[in-house]
Formats: C-alpha cells, sequence, structure tokens
C-alpha cells in the first residue's frame, strides 16, 4: 500500500485532518490555490521530509507532484511563502491542541509517559541566523560576533512530553526579541493551558527556570514542577546542605539507569545514586508554596565490553512541588534524566532529520506558521509510526525509511489525494 496514502488516512480518520484543512480560511482574494491544496502539500512535504520551499517548487517543475495533485501548474516558492506570512497560525496551534486532548482521550500514554506520570518538559533552542538579512529579517533577535559583525537570529521555546513514545510536541513559541526564554515560557504554558488544561501531571526544567514567578505560575496551574537548581547561593540550597549533614542517604541505589532498562552484558552507563529527601521548605524567596528539595550525590560509570573506562561524580539539587508521599525520590531523579528527550528526541532530531534549521521564511508570522505546521506534522507521524504501523519504529521500519516511503509516495500515488484536497480544486 501506497505509504502517503496510508498516512493520510490515518490523519483524516483519527484526527479530521481533511475536515479542519476544508474549513481553514485565510485572507487571501480569489486565491489561484485554495487553502486546503496548501496545507495538504506543507504538511505532507515535512512529513517526507521535504527540505524547503524551493525544494517543492522544483518537485512540481520535474512532474514528481502530478500524481499528488491534477493542477496544471504547481505552487511556487514565493507563493507558499506569501501564503505562510499571511496564514493566521493561531488556527494551526489550535488544532495541534484539539489533536494532543484527541490523542490523550485516546490513551496514546495510558501509562503515563515516566512511571505512570503523563511528564512534560519546556526548552528553548535557536533556530536559524543569518548575517544578510532581509527587510523582514531585520525584525529577528540580533547580536553583535566577535569579528565585529551582526547576525539576526531566530529561536523558539517548545513543550513536549518526555518518557514513552510517541514524543508529541505540544506547543511552540516565537521568542521576542529582547524577551527572555521564560517570558516566552510562561505564554506558551498560558496557551496551552487554555487548550487542554489536563495535557500533563509534571513539568521538568532546567536551571534558567528556577525562579519564583515561573514556579508560581506553573503551580497555579495546578501542576507540579521538577527542577534542576546548580547555583549554591539559594538560601534553600544552603538549608538542605545543613539540614542533612552527617546523616545517611534516604535512598540509594546502585546500577540504575534513568529509563530503567537492562544493561546487557555488563556493556553501557550505569548510575549509582545517593539522595537526600526533605519537604516543607518557604526559604525561597517569592515562592508561594512550600518545596521540596533532594540533594543527589550521583556517580555515572561508564562500561565497555566487561571494563569500567570511565567513572563521573557529580552532586547537584533537585526542587520540586510534588509531594514526597506520592512521587518518590527514585522517580524525581529519573524524570529529571529524562528532560534530556526534548533536546535529543525533539530539538536534535528536528533540526538533523526534518530540515527544521532551514529557514522557509523571513516572515515574522510566516516563521511562527511553520513552527506551528511542523509540529501538526510531526504529531501525526509519530503517532502514525507508533500507533497504527504494525512495523513501528521500535519493532521494524525506522522513521528515516518512513520518510523516505513517504516521499515516494507522492509520486506514486495512483491518484490525487481527494481526502485532503478540495473537490473544486482549480485546474
Amino acid at each position: 500500500m501506497n505509504r502517503l496514502k496510508q498516512f493520510v488516512d490515518y490523519a483524516n480518520k483519527v484526527y479530521g485532518l481533511r475536515e479542519f484543512a476544508m474549513g481553514y480560511r485565510d485572507s487571501r482574494v480569489n486565491p489561484e490555490y485554495s487553502p486546503a491544496i496548501i496545507i495538504a502539500l506543507v504538511v505532507a512535504s515535512i512529513a517526507a521530509r521535504v527540505g524547503s520551499l524551493y525544494q517543492i517548487e522544483r518537485m512540481g517543475k520535474s512532474g514528481e507532484l502530478d500524481r499528488f495533485m491534477h493542477t496544471r501548474k504547481k505552487p511556487s516558492a514565493d507563493t507558499l511563502g506569501r501564503w505562510a506570512a499571511g496564514a493566521d497560525y493561531d488556527e494551526f496551534r489550535s488544532y495541534n491542541g484539539d489533536m494532543i486532548q484527541r490523542a490523550r482521550r485516546n490513551k496514546v500514554h495510558v501509562c503515563g509517559t515516566i512511571c505512570g506520570w503523563r511528564v512534560t518538559a519546556i526548552d528553548g533552542t535557536e533556530t536559524f541566523c543569518t548575517q544578510s538579512p532581509t527587510a523582514e529579517a531585520l525584525k529577528w533577535s540580533k547580536r553583535t560576533l566577535s569579528n565585529g559583525a551582526t547576525e539576526h537570529y531566530e529561536r523558539a521555546a517548545a513543550l513536549s512530553y518526555v518518557g514513552a513514545y510517541p514524543r508529541l510536541i505540544l506547543d511552540m513559541e516565537r521568542i521576542k526579541p529582547g524577551e527572555g526564554e521564560v517570558t516566552a515560557a510562561i505564554r506558551l504554558l498560558g496557551k496551552v493551558q487554555h487548550r487542554n488544561w489536563r495535557y500533563c501531571d509534571i513539568v521538568c526544567l532546567d536551571a534558567l527556570y528556577a525562579q519564583a514567578p515561573f514556579i508560581n505560575i506553573v503551580n497555579a496551574q495546578n501542576k507540579w514542577v521538577v527542577i534542576k537548581v546548580k547555583q549554591d547561593d539559594y538560601h534553600l540550597v544552603r538549608d538542605m546542605d545543613g539540614l542533612v549533614a552527617g546523616c545517611p542517604p534516604d535512598v540509594e541505589l546502585n546500577g540504575i539507569t534513568p529509563k530503567g532498562e537492562p544493561i546487557p552484558n555488563n556493556h553501557g552507563v550505569t548510575y549509582s545514586v545517593k539522595i537526600w529527601d526533605e519537604e516543607d521548605f518557604t526559604s525561597w524567596d517569592g515562592v508561594d508554596c512550600p518545596l521540596r528539595c533532594l540533594k543527589v550525590v550521583e556517580t555515572k560509570t561508564t562500561t565497555c565490553r566487561g571494563k569500567v573506562v570511565r567513572v563521573d561524580e557529580s552532586t547537584y539539587h533537585i526542587v520540586t512541588t510534588a509531594p514526597k508521599a506520592v512521587v518518590k525520590a527514585e522517580v524525581v531523579w529519573q524524570i529529571m534524566h529524562r528532560r534530556w528527550d526534548i533536546e535529543n528526541s525533539i530539538f536534535n532530531d528536528l533540526k538533523q532529520n526534518w530540515c527544521f534549521r532551514h529557514c522557509y521564511t523571513h516572515d515574522v508570522n510566516g516563521i511562527q506558521t511553520m513552527y506551528a505546521l511542523f509540529c501538526i506534522a510531526f504529531n501525526l507521524v509519530m503517532l502514525f509510526a507508533y500507533r497504527n504501523l504494525k512495523d513501528a519504529p521500535a519493532r521494524g521500519v525506522t522513521l528515516k525509511e518512513l520518510a523516505r516511503q513517504m516521499l515516494v509516495g507522492m509520486q506514486t500515488l495512483c491518484q490525487p489525494i481527494t481526502d485532503l484536497l478540495p473537490r473544486d480544486a482549480p485546474g
């Protein structure tokens, strides 16, 4: 069966992609290509990992899209860029939120993502940059390099599930020029909470988010927060060190991994941890609720063919609002380690394999539109791969191979994708 047609049928049947595309309206007057045609083309291209709008244009000129759409003339890169610049990206973000909510109701994470809890992570990343900006790119953030040159760049903050697959992206927010990552994250949480207030149980973050206003906002949304604290000058950290000085650890574990997976033949990375766990701290100025602090002494052992090749020891603190009687200390430690999933499985994967690093348009509204479309396409592919395919990535075909099959599917369809294209398409 054609893999792209299989993907489209799944997206239409389970997540209503065709209904959304057919109902979407933009501000263009008498457009040559309807919004549904462009949405179908862009979402399918992202899923097939087509690298740019120019590459889509070249595929149209070479006849590779003739079976995908029946219009004699295919959209150019400029046409797609202008459409993205004038699109209502809030509509796409709202659809992505509805899709996440439907997936949750379909029990996509019936056992949670980590030890029965639905855990999300927030982080920021730089998406693309240029030293030769267009008029639109002058609205980006800018910085001066060591050689004196001025560089304009874009950043985004994302919220995604961590732990179990599929690690869906709940939303992505552009970080405005002169704005901090935490400010954008607060705005992002507010939008996600408005669309789907039961999206998670715990939010885990790095030390940048160890700020009283952010902790208060997450707590006000009835979510627990888990933050790794690096600074030693916090009163809470000093109080914790003084309280547990000379005391035995509350939890001591040897030869474990953050994923709880066995290490075969003594080959890989294991951890030995000592955890001191205390709660009801009120020494963090500005925080509206009592905090729980964990002091972790961690020994990381790397073995190769049964021989120890490296041993690293570190000490750090974790601050959380999760009660001690509900979330065990070792689970908090595991959640803190799994925060790296947003870096490895979201940002790195998108940039290296999905062409997310490429700037599709310099227009600010177009950039936010592409962020939303990437979230939609990425989530649909993850749900299709892990929830629908019998040869899921964990058991057979890889995600790269799946993207290649979709690209071939665009070129070899027996008939146009009428499930996504309107019946009265031009041409």
